[in-house]
């Protein structure tokens, strides 16, 4: 009677456990709920009276495709169809989120653990996602390494093809303008592919214009995606051949269309100096100025456990076919891409600034340095011995001095010093083009920070003839979410950062816009690293497995809905402002107790 007497008070105990949890996720539930509601009703404000909507397409080699932004002509649709009979994706409809777990164990008491559950309204971060087949009950989808491929231990994949064909249907199909390109890498080594894709709303020229991707891998390869228009793969195999020493491979073509073996990239030294932005400019310049191509995107990866493995990808656009509708635009974009120069600043907050480009545009090299020198304080980089005499890594080098660079984990003035140095450039003809961050772990640097994570920026700039964007002001505002522990649980401490000059009251424009539509606070703290800041309660990141071998919140978030809602507004609501860049980076943070 004793035992029987102890096993139902445990047994009563357990289920007055349960009953407590399941009222925690239910309040949680509805909290969430009535969020969705009053994020719903003020997305679908801004989506009645948006004319030109922004569209971003993320690929994600966990085997999701997710679509965010306004649902302009039915393109959801006509990407649901286009995905399922292309790749053969469903609509995803399962999620990762706690749910009570009781254990077979009568004495153990329950709890909340992450498990595969059907996927809520209220509970989708992005307008439309689809997968590769149906979760497992780790949450890993069944059929991702069909679509999303990867092989040995140099990072090749196949994203690439699949991105270019994406790009192909919503161009050449669809009639959408491609806008921007940009990939990161996530997960321990950098296995985790993510490419985002954004897309302007249709024009008939669309239709005509054929795009290329290059992939410059550090480990030796180079592989091109994307039609051979006008003899490109000709073009590209002399001048890869004549100045790296290119050797055609046999190319898979399920992971890309043309593949060489390449020498020519370097690295040397513990502050992970490379050459690839070297080589990417020179490249840039042979295409836009001999075979009449556009730079569209040129961004940097990491792959590998310190992310030492560097890749540049660079997406080209070719605008001769567009230029016989449009006479006077014809002129422009010839002239503009024979007399063009391509030019790529590195900031590097272990305390260089390198500069690719330049060896045609003595004058802009003058400015810069007495730019970088004078208002920057920074000296320039004398070669060792050893490094004089071997090959050249980037045309110009400078050594910053110690409090240039701010960090306050993962806080950073990268932001400010590029709007610092396009202003600078853009009163002398030089438009930015492209920008992306990236970072990697150099074991050397753990003493200074900690963590040894270096951040780095690439900032590329394009020479207008004639100065039709390029003297006009700039702004940045950037999304952030940092996790942390608080009392034993996960959270997230989100902000929005604004950096640039308040042209035209914008400041005060995008501060109303973030306290309605996105639930901002102002913060009245001056900061080094922005203009203006706030605290934000609209993000949010999921788990992407139930196990979190590669890390937390790798999953599903919903930055890129409200930045391309955020686009939106700034183009059709504020008006007189382009998206010029938008780009997405992750940085690891180790969650101390």
């Amino acid at each position: 009677p004793l035992l029987v007497a102890w096993s139902m008070g445990v047994c009563c105990s357990r289920g007055s456990l349960r009953r407590q949890l399941e009222r925690q996720l239910l309040e949680a539930e509805n909290v969430e709920r009535g969020q969705w509601l009053r994020e719903k009703a003020l997305l679908a404000e801004l989506d009645a009276r948006t004319r030109c909507p922004h569209l971003l397409v993320q690929l994600r080699s966990f085997g999701v495709v997710e679509i965010s932004g306004k649902n302009h002509g039915g393109i959801f649709e006509r990407l649901e169809e286009w995905l399922r009979t292309t790749w053969g994706l469903v609509a995803h409809t399962t999620d990762i989120r706690q749910d009570v777990h009781m254990p077979c164990n009568p004495f153990s008491p329950p709890s909340l653990r992450l498990q595969v559950r059907p996927v809520l309204e209220h509970g989708r971060l992005c307008d439309r996602s689809f997968a590769a087949g149906r979760a497992g009950s780790d949450g890993c989808l069944e059929d991702a390494r069909r679509v999303f491929k990867s092989r040995g231990s140099e990072g090749e994949n196949n994203i690439g093809k699949l991105t270019m064909s994406l790009v192909s249907f919503m161009t050449n199909t669809c009639g959408w303008g491609l806008k921007l390109i940009d990939g990161c890498n996530l997960g321990k080594q950098g296995e985790i592919r993510e490419m985002q894709v954004k897309f302007t709303a249709p024009h008939p020229l669309n239709l005509l214009s054929p795009h290329l991707m290059i992939e410059l891998r550090q480990v030796g390869y180079i592989e091109i995606y994307g039609p051979d228009t006008h003899g490109v793969y000709a073009q590209l195999h002399q001048w890869m051949g004549r100045n790296w020493g290119a050797s055609p491979m046999t190319a898979d073509p399920l992971f890309c269309d043309r593949k060489y073996s390449c020498g020519a990239f370097k690295k040397r030294g513990s502050e992970g100096e490379n050459n690839l932005g070297l080589c990417s400019m020179q490249l840039v310049d042979y295409l836009v100025k001999e075979c009449h191509w556009n730079m569209i995107a040129c961004n940097a990866g990491n792959f590998g456990r310190l992310g030492d493995k560097r890749e540049q990808q660079i997406v080209l656009r070719y605008d001769g076919l567009a230029q016989w509708f449009e006479d006077e635009k014809k002129h422009e974009e010839v002239d503009g891409a024979q007399e063009s120069s391509h030019l790529l600043v590195e900031l590097r907050d272990v305390g260089y600034i390198e500069i690719s480009g330049i060896q045609n545009s003595p004058d802009v090299a003058t400015s810069l340095h007495s730019y970088l020198t004078n208002h920057w304080s920074c000296t320039e980089y004398k070669n060792s011995i050893l490094e004089t005499f071997n090959a050249k890594y980037c045309d110009r080098k400078y050594r910053t001095h110690p409090q240039f660079y701010f960090r306050d984990g993962l806080r950073n003035n990268l932001g400010r010093r590029t709007i610092e140095l396009a202003s600078f450039l853009s009163l002398r003809g030089w438009e930015l083009a492209a920008c992306n961050g990236g970072s990697l772990v150099l074991p050397k640097q753990r003493k200074v920070t900690g963590h040894g994570i270096v951040r780095e920026h690439q900032i590329k700039f394009v020479r207008r003839r004639r100065n039709s964007l390029a003297s006009r002001p700039l702004l940045m505002v950037e999304f952030r979410s940092t996790p942390f522990l608080d009392q034993g649980r996960v959270n997230l401490a989100s902000y929005i950062e604004v950096i640039g000059p308040n042209t035209g009251g914008v400041h005060g424009k995008l501060a109303s816009y973030f306290e309605k539509h996105m639930q901002c606070r102002w913060l009245p703290d001056r900061s080094p690293t922005c203009d203006m800041w706030f605290c934000c309660e609209a993000f949010r990141m999921k788990e992407a497995s139930v196990v979190d071998q590669e890390g937390r919140f790798l999953g599903e978030n919903n930055f890129g809905k409200y930045a391309m809602r955020l686009c939106d507004f700034m183009v059709d609501f504020v008006g007189e402002w382009d998206l010029v860049v938008c780009n997405s980076n992750c940085i690891e943070v180790s969650l101390s107790k």
